[in-house]
């Protein structure tokens, strides 16, 4: 596995935690004050972010995994194509 990949997997496993406080802040805060809870701004903003980055590393790995097959099933035709020239 390259460093790239490595890298991007450590970061997607560490902004699940904000996003994680996040949730349980706004749960307690609910559930202390009820309907008439009203989150702090930064706090919503947190929120949006942490989904959006994990979404964008989660595409990453996702795709990742596709595209070096697809990457690998080129090769094997070229070899093979190749070795049928000769």
């Amino acid at each position: 596995m390259s460093t790239i990949n490595q890298w991007i997997r450590k970061i997607h496993r560490w902004l699940a935690v904000p996003l994680m406080m996040t949730i349980i802040i706004l749960v307690a805060g609910t559930v202390q004050q009820g309907e008439n809870y009203i989150s702090p701004d930064w706090l919503g903003a947190l929120g949006i972010a942490s989904i959006l980055s994990l979404a964008l590393t989660g595409l990453y790995m996702f795709l990742q995994h596709y595209l070096s097959k697809w990457k690998r099933a080129s090769r094997s035709k070229k070899r093979i194509t190749a070795s049928n020239d000769l």
